[in-house]
Formats: structure tokens, sequence, C-alpha cells
């Protein structure tokens, strides 16, 4: 949002950020880069991360930072539903109410004031937390057989590749879109690596939901280092979404172990 204040286009960052997330992951494949199977599986997960990046990026251009932060929580709750639904885990009451009391007490932590809106960003918002669902699991069906860290470089190799036919479109780029495309784009590549790890680990549904503790973290952080004040309201919020990200629970029914995560 800084970076669009500063006048730099979501397509920039966009290029950026796929970009040299690509140049940061697609060494640490060495010769599974030449893994035709493998990256024949993986190129249609990398088109769907390249799709929810491209659509955060273009909705944080039209809506305000609360509204998006709002839709994509609910990305938790599509991902259990899908699995459900394929019958690779089984939700009881426990979970809803966990999941309700996570989106409740992010909700609360938020802002609200001076929220703009319009369809074009509400529309890539929601297609975003879709896109995002269908990915993260896709993604961990595919772990099951493949390495973490190749299916995530293979990913980010699918979206540099996508990139190219973009960057002609993107330049030139000014100063300020290096310098948050480069800090986009490299930690979005380390962070991938670390949330398909943990999604092999425990579960894109439980993944998903141990995601929601970003919100509470980042108030923290903020109140720690910057010496910005917690509220009541926000103190609310974050004991809301610690309880529930502990009652929701799930038990996974198609996987090597049966057991709860």
């Amino acid at each position: 949002k800084f970076a669009f204040q500063d006048q730099v286009t979501a397509l920039q960052l966009i290029v950026l950020k796929a970009g040299l997330g690509a140049v940061v992951l697609v060494p640490l494949l060495g010769r599974k880069l030449l893994d035709y199977k493998s990256f024949l599986r993986l190129a249609p997960i990398g088109i769907l991360l390249f799709a929810t990046n491209t659509l955060t990026l273009l909705a944080l251009s039209q809506i305000s930072v609360v509204l998006l932060i709002t839709i994509v929580t609910t990305t938790p709750a599509l991902v259990a539903l899908v699995n459900s639904v394929i019958g690779r885990d089984s939700l009881s009451s426990q979970f809803w109410i966990g999941f309700a009391m996570c989106f409740l007490g992010i909700v609360i932590t938020l802002d609200f004031h001076d929220t703009n809106t319009n369809i074009l960003g509400l529309l890539c918002a929601l297609a975003a937390a879709l896109s995002s669902t269908i990915y993260r699991v896709r993604m961990e069906i595919i772990c099951e057989k493949q390495e973490p860290v190749t299916a995530a470089g293979l990913t980010y190799f699918v979206q540099g590749v996508l990139t190219i036919f973009l960057l002609p479109l993107a330049m030139p780029f000014p100063a300020k879109a290096l310098w948050f495309g480069s800090w986009i784009g490299i930690s979005a590549a380390l962070a991938n690596i670390a949330f398909v790890s943990a999604l092999n680990l425990v579960g894109s549904t439980r993944v998903s939901v141990l995601t929601m503790i970003q919100r509470p973290l980042l108030i923290i952080a903020a109140a720690v280092f910057l010496k910005e004040s917690v509220n009541f309201q926000q103190f609310v919020g974050i004991v809301l979404v610690m309880i529930g990200i502990q009652l929701a629970q799930v038990k996974r029914l198609a996987r090597s172990t049966d057991q709860s995560t």
C-alpha cells in the first residue's frame, strides 16, 4: 500500500514480486528443474499462486487494507469446506466455533473508518480468496509426494516465466518500484517455502487457521517496536484469535496417518 502511495503501479509490483521470487527460489532446484513430470504437475499450481498474488495486489490498489484483510480472512473456512467435501477433513462444531472466534477477533482489531470500496476491488479480493483456497488444497496433495522446497521452487519458476510476458508492459521501473518490489518479492519467496513446508506437516486447513495469527502479531509488533498503544478492543480481538486457533482443530481422514492436526 505504501508503494501505491508512491505511484508504483500494481503491474510493476506483480512483475517484480513474481520475478524476483523466482530468482531467489529457482537456484535451489538444481537438477530438479529438469524434472519434466514434476514441472507439469506443478505448473497449474504456479498459475494459481500467480493469480492469487496478482488479484491480491489489484484488490489492494482498489480497496482499503482492512477490507481486503476481512475478505481474505475467510480463506481458512473455504479451505476447510473444500477438504471436508473431498473427504480429507472432518469438521466438528468446535472447529467452526474456533474459526468464528478467530474471524471476529481479527475484524474487531481493524479500523473501518474511511473504508473505500468498489466492485472491481471486491471481485478481485473474492477471486483471490478462491484461487488461494484451491492453491492450498492442491499444494497439500502434491506435497505428499513432492518435497516442499522443490514444490515451492517450481511454482515460482512458473511465475517467473509468466512475468516475462508482462515485463514490457511494466517497464520502465522507477527506483521506488525496484526497492518495494525487491523487498516484497524476496520476503514472499522465503515465506512461501515456510508456508508450503508447514502445509505439508499439518495440512492445508490447519495451516490456514494458523496464518490468522498474523494480525495479532502485527499489533503486538507495532506496540513493541513502534511504541503504538493497544486499546481494549484490540486486546479482546487478540485473545479471541489465540483461543480460536486452539479450538479450530480438524480431524484428518485421508492421509498416511489418521490423526488430528
